[in-house]
């Protein structure tokens, strides 16, 4: 059994991310280095690939309302950001603005930014 090493465990991270989502032309969520735009707080301004997902979640309640909840979010590869994420960041998406409002890593190199419409 081959044990990798973390540099080699992201680089195999880096080009399956790469290959399969951001040069698959899969543009019903993926996103290339020149659609978007990454506002950071401190006003420097980057273009990153990202995934990019509206999901939504649906649910009830006990008066029998039902309500839909929608979080845009998108992924990014963390060895692709030149600064690290703040919550007053800003990110435009698909011609959309929008507040970065959360943001969380995965431990192994992607971060989940949750956004926020402006």
């Amino acid at each position: 059994m081959r044990t990798y090493i973390r540099d080699e465990f992201l680089h195999i991270l880096e080009e399956d991310l790469d290959q399969v989502f951001i040069q698959s032309d899969g543009k019903e969520f993926a996103e290339n280095q020149t659609t978007v735009i990454y506002y950071h707080a401190t006003g420097e301004v980057e273009n990153y690939p990202v995934l990019f997902d509206n999901p939504s979640t649906s649910g009830d309640t006990l008066a029998e309302a039902d309500f839909t909840l929608i979080q845009p979010q998108i992924q990014i590869q963390e060895t692709k950001l030149q600064r690290p994420v703040q919550k007053k960041d800003q990110v435009l998406v698909r011609g959309k603005k929008y507040f970065v409002e959360n943001f969380v890593s995965d431990g192994v190199g992607v971060s989940t930014l949750f956004l926020r419409l402006k």
